[in-house]
């Protein structure tokens, strides 16, 4: 389990920092095994970055997860239109379709 230090690392912060390609990339650089590469914990501890003061973390923190959570809207809000789309022209054609094969059931 990772935990942010405190005084050091804003807990709502740290998410982003984990998610962060340059954690990615240092983790992948120090990855072994060639099935299930996985990177052993005395490398992660290692990771170091450049934060700004907790002040400044808080407000990143507050900022980004405003972002996401209006990324998390929008999809949301994609998502309930692709179902109306769908409610809205498939499921006219395909009653159409069980339309005309009923009559040309009735012609056989």
């Amino acid at each position: 389990m990772i935990r942010a230090k405190e005084g050091k690392v804003d807990p709502q912060l740290l998410p982003f920092i984990i998610q962060n390609d340059y954690l990615f990339e240092f983790a992948v650089g120090k990855s072994a095994g060639s099935l299930s590469p996985r990177v052993k914990w005395e490398h992660l501890k290692n990771f170091e970055i450049t934060l700004p003061d907790m002040k400044k973390q808080k407000m990143l923190a507050e900022t980004l997860c405003a972002i996401n959570q209006t990324k998390q809207a929008y999809i949301a809000l994609i998502n309930q239109t692709d179902e109306l789309v769908k409610s809205q022209f498939i499921a006219p054609v395909r009653a159409r379709k069980m339309h005309i094969s009923q009559e040309y059931r009735r012609c056989a």
